[in-house]
């Protein structure tokens, strides 16, 4: 093992293999924008002209909710039959599966009445009359208060 020559000057130890090192040199860092490029994308939604009639929107809705209505009725009348002591063969168990295969169905019918183009468009038109509704009541209140203070012939 190599040992390196300390020597002591004034009580420090100073080493006699000593390099300096190369000085620093600093640079501006310079960032130049990047040459435009034509990005040529595909919408993420193409809009396709699809021709849907009402008959064809009634089928699509039946065949959507008869399997889920079947499905919630039968467990309505298992719900009936076990737990109520409904018994499997009478009137009241057929009411009660005829009522909530009902149920069910009015709930879709009524999401599909909603979300079909004609149902959103019936939506927009109701938030449009209730915008021009409290529009109306603010303008009616504000020429109240100007009547109410006398003051409006003054401005």
């Amino acid at each position: 093992m190599i040992e390196p020559d300390l020597s002591y000057t004034r009580g420090a130890p100073t080493r006699q293999n000593f390099v300096e090192p190369a000085p620093i040199v600093v640079r501006p860092w310079r960032s130049e924008p990047a040459a435009p490029q034509e990005v040529i994308l595909r919408a993420p939604v193409e809009p396709e002209a699809v021709a849907v009639s009402e008959t064809d929107r009634a089928v699509a809705f039946n065949i959507s909710t008869a399997g889920l209505a079947l499905i919630v009725g039968l467990g309505g009348l298992l719900l009936a039959v076990v737990g109520w002591k409904v018994p499997l063969l009478s009137v009241t168990a057929l009411a009660v599966f005829f009522g909530f295969a009902a149920l069910i169905w009015a709930g879709a019918w009524l999401f599909h009445a909603l979300a079909s183009p004609d149902g959103i468009g019936l939506i927009g038109v109701l938030l449009q009359y209730r915008l021009l509704r409290h529009e109306q009541r603010a303008r009616h209140e504000r020429i109240d208060s100007m009547l109410r203070e006398d003051t409006w012939h003054e401005q």
